[in-house]
């Protein structure tokens, strides 16, 4: 790591951090890319890793809103997708699993701008759940099927949600990494120099917020949905 390298991934991490910390998502969809050019042994452990830490953090602040219903249900799904990413990895060539993610990402998208909800149904988030474990493995991108499902919530029980489902599936992520070969001394190493610029991101993130309205973080939720897929496909078309 040079000097260049380590200010890009601090402005990274941070940046991320400050808008997860405002909307609810944002730290996987907008550092994983700029992060696998800086280096790309960045993702998917250390991104993976630096969002468990803006999680615990993000919890601790916002916990009164947390939905542990919808949580446990989307838990439900996460492990099985987890599970299978940690077998797919080595295996299934990147380039058709990134296509297939962002695909389902723009689909989302697509029928929630025509005015289709997600109703939190069970079943809409083991699948929500599933997709997001799969994601989050392969691409360190397992934000936006979550995010799509709990849209219409009120901001500050959506930032604890989305929080404590990230925090759960972080965690299993990182275990998965394991067996497949991708959390190892060198994987930890790069963890050590994200970590500051998520502090200082969540830190700047309190100052905001409160601020924005329910409709506002809505159309947030939906833009960096559909920018995360397409910076998705773009990366893996030039891979």
């Amino acid at each position: 790591m040079n000097l260049l390298q380590i200010v890009v991934a601090f402005l990274t991490a941070a940046f991320g951090s400050l808008l997860q910390g405002v909307v609810g998502v944002g730290l996987n969809m907008f550092a994983s890319p700029i992060l696998m050019m800086d280096q790309p042994r960045f993702v998917p452990g250390p991104v993976l890793a630096s969002a468990l830490l803006l999680t615990i953090l993000m919890v601790l602040r916002d916990r009164t809103g947390i939905d542990l219903r919808g949580i446990g249900w989307m838990a439900g799904g996460m492990l099985p997708g987890t599970a299978l990413a940690s077998f797919l990895l080595p295996v299934i060539p990147h380039k058709i699993i990134s296509y297939i993610l962002a695909g389902l990402v723009l689909a989302g998208v697509a029928l929630s701008l025509t005015g289709l909800h997600f109703p939190p149904k069970r079943w809409i988030l083991l699948l929500a759940g599933f997709v997001s474990g799969l994601g989050s493995v392969l691409a360190s991108i397992g934000g936006p099927p979550i995010a799509l499902v709990n849209q219409d919530m009120e901001p500050k029980k959506l930032r604890a949600t989305l929080s404590g489902f990230f925090m759960l599936s972080g965690f299993f992520g990182l275990l998965g990494l394991i067996p497949a070969g991708r959390l190892g001394a060198v994987e930890l190493h790069l963890t050590m120099w994200l970590f500051p610029g998520v502090i200082v991101g969540f830190l700047i993130s309190t100052f905001f917020v409160g601020k924005l309205r329910g409709s506002t973080t809505r159309y947030l939720l939906l833009g960096l949905s559909a920018i995360s897929a397409l910076i998705l496909i773009g990366q893996t078309l030039l891979s």
